[in-house]
């Protein structure tokens, strides 16, 4: 989780448990569109989802759209093709060591080949994530991954904070079900945790992390050496569940809106899931997400359980 750099002192996680500062963004979203994927302007190309030469299964999604910050989009991960890190995520990527969901319904449903775009932006807030939400609508999506909640995040957090998120989210379902009624829409919540986090990381690597860090103070949850600090690491679980928890309740009261149920959050990372700047998902970590998220979306019926 890597909460957006704003200056509001002391309330916000400066540097982040997993930490590293964010460019800032702005309002529009930029739609990464896959080859031959459809585009927010132009709709889908290549393999028209109803074409009769291609024999699809029953239960899957024809079409794919993905929005949310920096885990949805690869960042830092490597190899990839053409400085194209999407193609490595849990949700989208075309890597085969992933096994993105996107890959999972093509291997079972033809149909969908093509047929997935990727707007998500690094350091993107629950604001920014429904303007690109709205640019992929446009494309009447059959499903549409959403990963926020990380750059909203502050600490402390009042229940105003909370509030304004779960506000942000509404909207951003709103907007969906106005733009593209059709569109199931899936979120996922924050991965893992701090104490799982850093029980992953060699001495080396906690010490880094203290250094990017900086100085105690709020949610800051280890010490100048890297050792855990229980109380802060207690507090920014507290915060952490209470935007989950606001992010399901708003799904549960729309209609076409399911979410994971804590399947990210109830990762426990390992040892290489998290990339050299220990702030984004490795492949090998992408490919673990792209597990659980799976998962979830079989037990919710959005594609065929085993």
């Amino acid at each position: 989780m890597a909460v957006v750099d704003r200056p509001l002192g002391a309330r916000v996680l400066r540097r982040s448990w997993r930490a590293r500062s964010l460019q800032g963004l702005g309002v529009a979203a930029a739609v990464l569109v896959l080859p031959g994927c459809a585009s927010a302007a132009g709709g889908p190309t290549g393999q028209a989802a109803g074409d009769s030469t291609v024999v699809g299964s029953p239960g899957y999604p024809d079409s794919l759209a993905v929005v949310g910050h920096s885990q949805a989009t690869g960042e830092n991960t490597r190899p990839y093709e053409n400085g194209d890190t999407k193609t490595n995520t849990w949700a989208s990527g075309t890597n085969p060591a992933v096994r993105s969901i996107y890959e999972r319904i093509l291997a079972e449903h033809p149909q969908i080949r093509g047929h997935v775009t990727n707007a998500a932006q690094g350091g993107a807030t629950i604001a920014v994530i429904e303007q690109q939400a709205k640019s992929v609508a446009a494309t009447h999506p059959d499903l549409l991954l959403v990963q926020a909640i990380d750059n909203d995040l502050t600490c402390p957090a009042t229940p105003a904070d909370v509030r304004a998120y779960g506000r942000g989210v509404a909207s951003l379902l709103d907007a969906v079900a106005s733009w593209s009624p059709s569109t199931r829409v899936f979120l996922v919540s924050q991965y893992g945790s701090p104490r799982t986090y850093l029980e992953s990381l060699t001495l080396t690597q906690r010490r880094q992390l203290a250094a990017d860090m900086g100085p105690a103070g709020p949610c800051v949850f280890v010490d100048r050496d890297g050792t855990l600090v229980p109380k802060e690491a207690r507090r920014l679980e507290r915060i952490i569940t209470a935007y989950e928890r606001v992010q399901a309740q708003v799904c549960d009261a729309h209609a076409r809106c399911d979410h994971d149920h804590g399947a990210f959050s109830e990762a426990i990372e390992r040892p290489g899931d998290y990339t050299d700047d220990l702030n984004h998902l490795s492949i090998q970590g992408h490919a673990r997400a792209a597990e659980l998220a799976w998962r979830a979306l079989q037990r919710d019926g959005l594609v065929p359980g085993p």
